[in-house]
């Protein structure tokens, strides 16, 4: 929802403040959902269930494509946030390191080549998403 240009500070205020909370929401929303949904696909295999899924689930570009999809969309709404590109980012990727752990800890097992790949994936969302959505928020005064 684009911002309404306004005279009075006070209304410009409140509706800054609105918006932000709007936006908090949904950062806050999107990165819990990313890691809940990453926990539960580690822990309940549903790949098992479905041979679709299996051949989902066991495809390198459709993981790629998920993750530039979570993690660009997560970083685009903390830009919008934070209104600055480098926190956005580094938050991004605190919620990809904190999903890469999540998984971890569920499969009993250490950070290996394969999480590492998938947190450059993530960074590389993070920084693309950021960068466009800067550009497109106007600066303010």
């Amino acid at each position: 929802m684009p911002d309404i240009p306004c005279d009075d500070p006070i209304d410009e205020l409140r509706q800054t403040r609105s918006t932000n909370w709007k936006w908090g929401a949904f950062v806050t929303f999107w990165a819990v959902s990313i890691m809940a949904g990453a926990h539960w696909l580690k822990v309940s295999a549903p790949e098992r269930a479905s041979p679709l899924l299996a051949a989902l689930s066991a495809s390198e570009p459709v993981h790629v494509v998920a993750h530039l999809i979570l993690y660009g969309t997560l970083a685009a709404a903390c830009t919008r946030l934070l209104r600055g590109r480098v926190l956005a980012i580094l938050l991004t990727v605190a919620v990809g390191v904190a999903q890469e752990k999540i998984q971890l800890l569920a499969a009993g097992r250490g950070m290996s080549t394969p999480e590492l790949f998938d947190l450059a994936v993530d960074a590389l969302a993070a920084t693309v998403a950021a960068t466009i959505c800067a550009r497109a928020i106007p600066k303010q005064p």
